[in-house]
């Protein structure tokens, strides 16, 4: 890999990107070109690595590019908020010259923002990296909910004499791109050349751009913990492209119906064919793809099943598909296997300003600081490896080259890429942000951190008390160490109630910052986030130790669900210390709830496990949630 001296970047976590003109689409008699201008700032000596690569399957890189530059596009276009600077914005929108060239609008629409907005965030350029395994480009949407990218594999191009055989940086990606993309064709060779040189440009497009990015610190640290997610242990759904073909056109020949519950559920048994059920409608489909290779059989829903539309262009090209499914409300990833590329859309399964979910994910995946392992890896980086053959070329355990490999991608020094068909990604180092620091990434903001000091310092004491309609109420007792101008430690009393299906409600505090609505847009105070945090670590803690230790269950619950035609069957079963309770609920039915009591905690508990175990058997799929 190219290394670089990171630029310091200003205050707010800004991107400062320089290129030496805007990529665009280029035709002669004899030949197409796709001139792709990359960052200066990562050039070695002032002169961006080149590389010139031949094409084979042009038209399919071009929908591939097309769909990936439709992610950036969701949110990309400047939509002034501020009412006022809306009507600068529009003026100066009707005085822009028609005629000016694709890098003179680019010059003054970032001239207009720096003056006008400059907290305007209107998303990053894509990421590419090039390197002996592949062609790869990757991007983050705006809002930081979907991630895309875009994997060529050498057979899929040619590379030309004296092309650089790596570069990872920035590449430029405007309205010029987007516009050029739709011209090309296959009536000649079509050349994609990285690190542009200005003389191949079309007219108008070269030229020194500067962006400034005013990236938020919490949208490139939850980029890299998107990315993290691919480390841990998901369920891989086999699908067909016809399969995906019919999830498609369902989707688009139905709208959503308002306030009804969307998503779609994965019914999946080992052994047997997945199935799909496209929830208000109950439509369902039988996988076509292949069987199940999982451990145990699970419900599982997805939400962000709308996002797959960008799939659409592709199908031509695909030859299956594979839904990488990590929990309920957790990151879903779906690889589109293409022959000699894939496509490959991350979702993060919630809202970035889902502050409770994405808690939940940290606890799943802690940004720990380096190690002196990660050094070693990242050099062991230069070709793709998996954990276990990271793990055996380092001489250490798999669980420790997965923490490293993990720690990296965290610090946007490796990527995952996941294969399908494959037990486990392969991992290859890039930088993807320039000055991009694990220890600056650690937390979203100020009062996260508190949270976790809160917590870590043992000041976070909380109970849970099941109220009549099954939620749970967590109240909590939280003190700060006291200030120098105090009596006493201060005390705080923060509580939410927890929804069946892990949603939550109801948080508040009497702290002044839960008294301030404007700063209650902003998301909840440290206190809140500290009893967040505190019930999941000792959920996490709980869930591990009753894994190791199963004898001291005294409370747990399970529900387990099977479809017999069209009828659904629903068990659930309840360890309450010396009783045992079950609810069976059929499709078309009334409910029935049966219970016993029995002598001691552990005749119960074992007959828990044996209930349990009795429903697994009969191919009951667990469809308890999933984090």
């Amino acid at each position: 890999m190219t290394t670089t001296d990171a630029t310091p970047r200003p205050e707010g976590g800004a991107l400062r990107l320089r290129y030496e003109g805007v990529s665009c689409y280029e035709t002669t008699a004899e030949a197409q070109r796709l001139c792709l201008f990359t960052d200066l700032h990562r050039a070695e000596g002032g002169a961006p690595p080149r590389a010139a690569l031949t094409l084979r399957r042009p038209l399919a890189v071009r929908e591939g590019l097309r769909a990936l530059l439709e992610l950036a596009g969701l949110r990309a276009s400047y939509q002034p908020a501020d009412a006022n600077t809306y009507q600068t914005y529009a003026a100066w929108r009707r005085g822009l010259d028609p005629m000016i060239t694709p890098v003179e609008t680019t010059r003054a629409l970032f001239a207009f923002l720096a003056e006008h907005d400059p907290a305007a965030w209107v998303g990053c350029d894509p990421t590419v990296s090039l390197s002996p395994s592949g062609l790869r480009f990757e991007l983050l949407e705006p809002e930081g909910r979907l991630y895309g990218a875009l994997t060529l594999k050498p057979e899929a191009y040619e590379a030309q004499p004296g092309s650089a055989e790596r570069l990872c940086a920035q590449v430029e990606a405007g309205a010029a791109l987007r516009d050029g993309l739709a011209r090309l064709n296959t009536a000649t060779p079509v050349t994609l050349l990285l690190g542009a040189d200005p003389a191949q440009a079309a007219a108008g497009c070269a030229g020194e751009v500067e962006k400034a990015l005013p990236a938020p610190l919490a949208w490139q640290r939850g980029y890299t913990q998107l990315l993290a997610a691919a480390t841990l242990s998901p369920r891989r759904v086999p699908l067909s492209r016809m399969d995906l073909y019919n999830l498609l056109q369902q989707l688009r020949l139905h709208a959503d119906p308002p306030k009804e519950r969307s998503g779609m559920r994965f019914e999946l048994v080992p052994g047997r064919a997945p199935a799909v059920t496209l929830e208000p409608w109950g439509w369902r489909l039988t996988g076509t793809g292949g069987a199940y290779r999982g451990p145990r059989a699970e419900l599982i829903g997805v939400w962000d099943r709308r996002d797959l539309m960008v799939f659409d262009a592709l199908l031509p090209y695909a030859r299956g598909a594979e839904a990488v499914i990590l929990g309920e409300a957790q990151p879903t990833f779906w690889v589109l296997d293409c022959g000699d590329f894939t496509f490959t859309l991350a979702a993060m399964g919630f809202r970035p300003n889902n502050w409770s979910r994405g808690l939940l994910l940290d606890v799943a995946l802690p940004r720990a600081l380096p190690e002196a392992l990660d050094a070693r890896a990242l050099a062991a980086l230069s070709a793709p490896r998996t954990p276990t053959a990271l793990a055996e070329a380092l001489g250490v355990s798999r669980e420790e080259a997965l923490g490293a490999l993990r720690r990296l991608t965290q610090a946007g020094r490796a990527r995952p890429e996941v294969t399908p068909g494959a037990l486990e990604p392969s991992f290859e180092a890039r930088e993807l942000f320039v000055g991009f620091t694990p220890e600056a990434s650690r937390h979203r903001d100020d009062r996260e951190a508190l949270a976790y000091a809160l917590v870590a310092q043992g000041r976070v004491a909380l109970t849970r008390s099941e109220l009549p309609t099954g939620e749970v109420e967590v109240q909590g007792a939280v003190t700060e160490p006291k200030a120098p101008h105090m009596a006493a430690e201060p005390s705080y009393a923060p509580q939410f109630q927890l929804k069946e299906g892990a949603g939550m409600r109801k948080v508040s505090c009497d702290c002044a910052w839960m008294k301030d609505r404007e700063k209650q847009k902003l998301g909840p105070c440290a206190h809140a986030q500290a009893l967040w945090l505190r019930c999941a670590l000792d959920d996490a803690a709980r869930a591990a130790e009753l894994a190791a230790h199963p004898e001291r269950v005294e409370r747990a619950s399970k529900v387990f669900v099977r479809r017999d035609g069209d009828v659904e069957r629903s068990r659930a079963v309840t360890l309450r210390s010396r009783r045992l309770e079950e609810t069976w609920e059929d499709t078309g039915a009334a409910p029935r709830r049966f219970h016993r009591v029995f002598n001691t905690v552990a005749a119960a508990r074992a007959a828990y496990f044996q209930r349990v175990a009795d429903l697994a058997r009969r191919d009951f799929m667990d469809a308890s949630v999933s984090s």
